[in-house]
């Protein structure tokens, strides 16, 4: 499929490392499945610019490795979307900003006070 002519070199070379994150109680896997799939820079697809056959790609690839990594990746998608399709500036400004965060801390066992942090700080200024 990948050798069909609408896709491009890069979309044949997609292939960022799949999560890997163990059996944990529902809320606390989607988590670990987000930060994982930060740190492997899924959501740099799920942000910004947004190309419809990687997104495909991405979807089909992890959805055959684990259903619940697709979730996690698309409710980040559904989440962003509108902001990178119709958000000001500075709100997409903003929501690459947090993304970085997430990738930055992802390893972290704080990660989630840094992105509140980070998220707080894009609200407030300060």
């Amino acid at each position: 499929m990948i050798e069909l002519p609408f896709f491009e070199q890069r979309h044949r070379a997609f292939a960022p490392p799949l999560p890997d994150v163990p059996e944990l109680p529902l809320d606390d896997r989607c988590r670990a499945l987000v930060r994982e799939l930060a740190a492997g820079g899924w959501l740099e697809h799920a942000v910004g610019e947004l190309d419809v056959r990687t997104l495909c790609l991405a979807r089909e690839r992890l959805a055959y490795h684990d259903a619940l990594a697709d979730f996690a990746f698309a409710m980040q998608g559904l989440g962003t979307g509108p902001i990178t399709l119709f958000g000001s500036d500075d709100l997409r400004s903003a929501s690459q900003t947090v993304l970085h965060s997430i990738h930055l801390t992802a390893k972290s066992k704080y990660s989630s006070s840094v992105i509140m942090c980070s998220v707080s700080h894009l609200q407030t200024g300060q």
